[in-house]
């Protein structure tokens, strides 16, 4: 199930890399909030202020929201609540997945400008994860050492947008996701516990489903950004993403007919629905 929460921190993401939020998204929320307002009922101000008949109307008021529907559980409108909410994210989901493509290549172009610094620093001098400020000073170079300052910058620059590709394939369940991992190494994966995010950036071939362009932290780990710049960076749409995975499932595996519904989508189905969850890990 999508994550209110979540669609919450997409919106603000999507105002602060500089796309319009979604329509639906909009609306959707304001909806929620309705809702949650709806099935809540604050006190009056003063009970004893109250006429024999208005405090007759917040006695039935009070027993019709918490009363508790048999075989439903929970208290009155509570259920309602949450089976509206629950509708209104999927709905959100259904409006909202068909102009995620659009909305990455939005930003394509301002994320190709500010990566290039990658690129250049990994192609060009040769650094890695492992590249320290005082190698950097040890080549004598004053190229490099603009190159390695570039470098500092660009990735600043472009964490938002990571972060905001990075969450879109979380909230509405794209790949790549735990299942695609699963169904790579089928029948079990190799101990991880979240999906490796490279093909969310690569340009080409340079990506992994397990832990390839990634580098383990103590506390978590993140993505190798200059070895998957060396053979080139770019933020790939949700499309392009899941043909990506498509290619690999075709090489390693006897994988079903990939269908044509992107994955959030096809999730949603499987549920019920009429139609279709920086570092930078």
């Amino acid at each position: 199930m999508i994550n209110v929460a979540g669609l919450h921190e997409f919106a603000s993401r999507c105002t602060a890399v500089g796309v319009d939020v979604p329509e639906a998204l909009k609306r959707g929320l304001e909806l929620i909030q309705v809702a949650n307002e709806h099935a809540e009922m604050p006190g009056p101000d003063d009970v004893l202020a109250l006429s024999d008949d208005e405090l007759r109307d917040r006695v039935e008021a009070i027993s019709m929201r918490w009363h508790v529907t048999e075989g439903l559980g929970g208290n009155g409108l509570k259920v309602g609540q949450h089976n509206v909410t629950d509708e209104l994210t999927q709905a959100i989901a259904r409006e909202v997945v068909p102009e995620l493509d659009s909305m990455v290549e939005s930003l394509q172009p301002r994320f190709d400008e500010l990566a290039a610094p990658l690129i250049a620093a990994a192609r060009d001098y040769g650094f890695t994860f492992d590249t320290t400020s005082d190698d950097v000073i040890e080549l004598a170079d004053e190229g490099a050492a603009a190159a390695w300052r570039a470098l500092r910058r660009a990735w600043t620059a472009i964490a938002p947008l990571v972060t905001f590709r990075t969450s879109m394939s979380k909230l509405f369940d794209l790949g790549p996701t735990m299942d695609d991992v699963r169904a790579h190494y089928f029948p079990r994966s190799p101990g991880m516990t979240t999906p490796n995010y490279s093909v969310l950036f690569a340009a080409g071939d340079n990506w992994s489903i397990d832990t390839g362009y990634y580098v383990e932290g103590k506390t978590r780990g993140h993505l190798d950004w200059l070895a998957l710049a060396r053979d080139g960076i770019q933020m790939n749409t949700p499309t392009v993403v899941e043909s990506k995975l498509n290619s690999r499932r075709q090489v390693r595996l006897p994988a079903p007919e990939a269908p044509s519904q992107p994955l959030g989508v096809r999730r949603a189905v499987r549920a019920g629905q009429a139609y279709p969850s920086i570092s930078s890990d």
